[in-house]
């Protein structure tokens, strides 16, 4: 598919690591003159009207929620019978990459990388949006961004089909709560548990739990103790070894009650961390009688009672006769206890499925919101849980700007709560008076062309040299400004060049010298190889390549040519930060 175009604006550019029930691809949207991360459904549940629509829904709850640490989302198209989702590009690679790569991450930027998740995920909480799917596959580590949580709330589209719920479960197994497994329907405590196991991962390189299939692992996650991230890894603190311990209880009542606290503990691990402190377990508030029997291995805990040993005595003989009349009735063990776990492994199962099936919403008619303006419609459907999804617009000379010219489905269709329309809006008439965009940046003319529903490309923009002009300011545009154009007509611009000549071959001349500070983070465990490359009109470049310690500081001057200088920090081959500079910077 790679060069296809979808709906004659995503282009297709390169095919990225598959997802449950989706094809996933990196894509370049032409209108909007960015990159995009296309999500196609898989062709075996294409036809599966329920998962299409919750997910469509699903989308549209998530784009109206504002957190730069989480994936946002543009809509769900169809073309030519195949249903996509259209999301923001982040480049990266998944967390589950990167632990294969580096095996495990080091303690203090485990707990940094945890604390941006948490950070990501609290304003979906806020938001009453449970993820649902949190792993080491829905996490991205971007090169400019810090981290991106993926797909929150997807798993209720994957309600709707079994074929998508088989393929999820299969990756939420090692990071469900018990409840879940069990019936339960995911809630904020269940995410508090995943983040919890997420954590023993990025310290550990592995999952608590091990088993050959999902059945396995839940059953270990619902009946073995948690294990201690330090019998593994033991250089982490004890402090953090509790708080993992604590987000993983078994019991969601004595988990963290919020991302809230939960952060309020990391960041102050974080610091201790930094500043070489120690911290006592509970590090806030009051911990719970059996947090305080935890702090101590039980192998030094003393116990004050004298009559412990005589209890511990007849609790033993307890058990033997307990056992023994077990056997006497006929009934081996090992064959109970068989059968025990065969039982459980049944429950969960079943209830596994009973999470992913939620009680089905009522229905009703869609109104004719023809003519309407689409805030008004959405303010009418807020009391079905309805989203209204605007997903282009056109022009029109019979309805005024915001006014819904359709919507699929059409009005009088049964549809149900908590369902998703899509609606067409009008952009008004397809004539358009030009502002004058001679005296203003280009950045700000780009936006506004792109507002007005014009056309620009950079073959349609001349730099040209003027001593009277900054450079980057527009000076001229064809058409001349007031004249009356159809939308989507082509614009061209002049580009002043500053007091700068061009060159031959049409590259701007403009140059400057630019200064690049890195530090080399005073937390990394050896040196790291640090490559600073600069693209700039003249191409890429290594303005600094060398090998580095741990706290060193590297300050390095160099001259970038054209109207946008890009510099790309690497560490050990990896990029680790991007800088956009223009001539205009101090």
């Amino acid at each position: 598919m790679i060069g296809e175009l979808l709906n004659d604006r995503y282009e297709i550019i390169e095919e990225l690591d598959r997802e449950p029930a989706f094809k996933c691809y990196h894509g370049k949207d032409r209108t909007a003159n960015r990159e995009v991360y296309l999500r196609i459904v898989d062709s075996k549940i294409q036809d599966e009207s329920d998962f299409i629509d919750e997910l469509r829904r699903v989308v549209g709850r998530n784009s109206e929620i504002k957190s730069g640490g989480v994936e946002r989302f543009f809509g769900v198209e169809d073309n030519k019978g195949s249903t996509y989702v259209v999301s923001e590009y982040s480049p990266g690679s998944r967390l589950s990459t990167r632990l294969k790569r580096l095996a495990s991450l080091s303690v203090p930027v485990a707990v940094a990388t945890v604390i941006e998740i948490c950070e990501a995920l609290q304003p979906l909480h806020d938001a009453g949006v449970i993820h649902g799917d949190i792993s080491a596959h829905t996490v991205m580590t971007t090169s400019t961004d810090g981290v991106k949580v993926l797909t929150p709330g997807f798993w209720k589209a994957f309600a709707h089909s079994e074929f998508a719920a088989h393929q999820m479960l299969k990756g939420m197994a090692p990071y469900l709560a018990p409840e879940v497994t069990a019936g339960g329907m995911p809630t904020q405590l269940s995410d508090i548990y995943s983040i919890g196991v997420l954590m023993w991962q990025i310290l550990a390189g592995r999952t608590p739990y091990h088993g050959d299939n999902a059945v396995q692992i839940a059953t270990k996650h619902a009946s073995e103790p948690v294990p201690s991230v330090k019998t593994v890894v033991a250089a982490v603190p004890d402090a953090l070894d509790h708080l993992i311990r604590k987000c993983m209880d078994k019991n969601p009542l004595k988990r963290y009650s919020s991302l809230g606290s939960l952060l309020n503990d990391l960041r102050q691990i974080q610091d201790a961390l930094r500043f070489g402190k120690k911290l006592a377990w509970p590090i806030t508030g009051e911990a719970s009688a059996e947090e305080l029997g935890r702090v101590a291995p039980e192998m030094n805990a003393i116990d004050s009672d004298p009559e412990s040993e005589e209890k511990r005595v007849k609790k033993e003989a307890k058990v033997k006769k307990e056992r023994k009349k077990r056997s006497e009735d006929g009934v081996p063990i090992w064959l109970s206890v068989i059968a025990y776990m065969m039982s459980i492994a049944f429950i969960i199962v079943i209830g596994g499925w009973m999470f992913f099936r939620a009680s089905q919403p009522k229905s009703f008619a869609i109104p004719n919101f023809v003519g309407k303006n689409i805030d008004e419609a959405r303010k009418e459907m807020r009391e079905h849980n309805v989203t209204i999804k605007e997903v282009r617009r056109e022009p029109s000379d019979e309805f005024e700007p915001g006014a819904i010219i359709s919507t699929n489905p059409t009005s009088g269709e049964m549809i149900k709560e908590n369902f998703y329309i899509n609606a067409v809006v009008s952009s008004g008439s397809k004539f358009v008076e030009l502002p004058d965009f001679r005296g203003r940046d280009l950045a700000e003319v780009k936006e506004l062309i792109q507002s007005l529903d014009l056309r620009l490309t950079d073959q349609d923009i001349e730099y040209v040299r003027d001593r009277d002009s900054e450079p980057g300011m527009v000076i001229g545009q064809v058409p001349e400004p007031r004249k009356s154009v159809e939308r989507r007509t082509a614009i061209k611009l002049k580009v002043s060049n500053g007091n700068e000549r061009v060159t031959s071959d049409g590259r701007s001349n403009v140059s400057k010298n630019y200064n690049i500070s890195v530090e080399v983070p005073a937390l990394l465990d050896a040196a790291v190889l640090v490559r600073i490359e600069m693209t700039d009109d003249r191409g890429t470049k290594t303005v600094y390549e060398d090998n580095n310690n741990p706290g060193d500081t590297i300050e390095e001057e160099s001259r970038g040519y054209g109207t946008e200088v890009i510099f790309r920090i690497f560490f050990d081959n990896e990029l680790v930060k991007q800088i956009t500079k223009t001539p205009g910077d101090e």
